[in-house]
């Protein structure tokens, strides 16, 4: 492992402790983009013209522009606020839905009569797009729709860690949206990262960090920019230009280069596979929000941003990526039962929860203090895992088995006990609740399958209501015979020293 490896999973590492702390709360503003992606197949010419005949078999839909923004922080566990327009049809419907589905909280998107929801519809065949079909209205919000918005940034951003302003020059991030962004950010001391279309980055003055493309920073400058020193100057050139703190300026596969006050950095590319490039930029300025809020400095913070972005253009489309599968591609020698790993953290849980569904993965939930594991445990946990695809164990926190077991417990603190059940390989993710029932959790996670020992055989198993009432089932499983924490500890106490 290289050490730019090496320090790439020490940031993953930094930022899923912080997050296990907290999840920041990011407020993104911006253009607001359905992405629809017909697949098909081509095997013949049309006779009305030569153009190939694509046979329609399937439909998607995506987030894009600020949604997919919004899309790639939570994934990567950070809580979002959505703010934007759309318009008052079928598409605007069809990306509020796509987007509650998602668990974005679009209370601040305004739909109006006035304006089309941005659409982008592309036709794709045998895995290569054959046409894009964009629908929109990119004339300037007026004045009221503008000071809507201005007021929904005013009331939002002051329980917020950062703001984005996803700009895609469709109209809604003009001049006044975006300066008082910039000085609402300055005034509560918050990051404030954009990521600008078109020339008109004026209105970016005084802003934290811009992440434009390599063909943005051209744009702006009216010049082409050959080679990473020229790349280096530009970057300078623009920084200074603007008053930013830094700017990043992505090269697709050569990297990026990242100016501050006191140094540029370049940055290489990873050597990937490139499947589609759709929404990378988005990825870059979610990533690096995300590492900046979670205490990293613009160097580290870029590096992730980097990596992220590269394995999203290996994917199809406006996609995102997690900690957990940047950790399984760039960590390959790290310990897979570390509970760096394992531990999942309140943020990032529903959406992990949401990919296994996708998939079709079954998932298995039990819970409990596991105060002094025992080889009670480990079979109940082993026999909980073969029920399922994947386990995830809920842990009790320090107050909460203080509250069940009385002064005295836990003997091992959380953190210790997280360790040793990250040490066991049937243990997929652990998850430390404080309330006095794991319920919430359940509620969360959903599982096809839901463990107790059989000492519950006359209790209420909390959550098998729940379970039962979506499909899935309650599985007692018997215990070992004198095996129980009780009894260790009784034991411990009769040994003379």
């Amino acid at each position: 492992m290289t050490n730019a490896q090496d320090n790439l999973i020490d940031t993953c590492k930094a930022i899923r402790s912080f997050l296990l702390e907290k999840s920041p709360t990011i407020l993104v503003v911006g253009d607001l983009i359905l992405d629809e992606y017909i697949h098909g197949t081509v095997d013949r010419i049309s006779p009305e013209a030569p153009i190939p005949v694509v046979f329609n078999n399937d439909r998607t839909i995506r987030s894009g522009g600020a949604a997919n923004v919004a899309n790639n922080l939570l994934a990567l566990g950070a809580d979002v606020r959505l703010l934007g327009v759309v318009g008052e049809d079928n598409s605007g419907a069809e990306l509020l839905e796509l987007l509650a589905r998602q668990k974005v909280n679009v209370d601040g998107v305004v739909a109006t009569s006035q304006r089309r929801t941005t659409q982008k519809t592309r036709i794709i065949a045998q895995n290569q797009q054959m046409l894009r079909l964009d629908t929109e209205d990119r004339d300037p919000l007026g004045p009221p729709q503008a000071n809507e918005l201005m007021s929904l940034i005013e009331s939002q951003a002051a329980s917020c860690d950062a703001i984005i302003v996803s700009d895609y020059n469709k109209g809604v991030c003009v001049a006044p949206v975006v300066e008082a962004a910039v000085s609402l950010a300055m005034r509560l001391g918050i990051p404030l990262l954009g990521d600008p279309k078109g020339n008109e980055v004026l209105k970016y003055r005084r802003a934290t960090v811009l992440t434009p493309n390599l063909a943005e920073a051209e744009l702006i400058l009216g010049e082409s920019i050959d080679g990473t020193e020229r790349a280096i100057s530009a970057a300078n050139e623009l920084r200074e230009k603007l008053g930013l703190e830094a700017i990043l300026v992505t090269m697709g596969g050569a990297g990026m280069v990242v100016s501050e006050r006191s140094t540029t950095t370049s940055i290489s590319g990873h050597v990937r596979e490139v499947a589609d490039v759709t929404g990378a930029g988005d990825t870059v300025i979610s990533a690096l929000c995300l590492a900046m809020v979670c205490g990293q400095n613009l160097s580290s913070a870029s590096e992730f941003a980097n990596a992220a972005a590269s394995v999203v253009v290996g994917k199809l489309g406006s996609a995102s990526t997690t900690l957990e599968e940047l950790l399984d591609i760039f960590g390959e020698e790290i310990n897979r039962n570390s509970p760096e790993v394992k531990q999942v953290g309140q943020g990032e849980l529903a959406l992990l929860v949401a990919k296994y569904k996708a998939d079709g993965v079954s998932t298995v939930f039990t819970n409990g203090c596991f105060d002094v594991l025992h080889a009670g445990h480990v079979e109940l946990l082993s026999k909980a895992a073969a029920l399922g695809d994947v386990l995830f164990v809920g842990l009790n926190s320090d107050d909460s088995v203080r509250a069940l077991k009385g002064d005295g417990r836990p003997i091992m603190k959380a953190e210790d006990r997280v360790n040793m059940l990250a040490a066991l390989a049937v243990v997929d993710h652990i998850v430390v609740f404080a309330s006095a029932t794991p319920a919430a959790l359940i509620e969360t996670i959903t599982p096809d399958v839901l463990v107790k020992g059989a000492d519950y055989v006359d209790k209420e198993v909390v959550g098998a209501d729940f379970v039962t009432s979506r499909g899935g089932r309650v599985e007692l499983i018997p215990l070992k015979k004198d095996r129980s924490t009780t009894s260790i500890i009784e034991l411990i106490g009769k040994v003379k020293k």
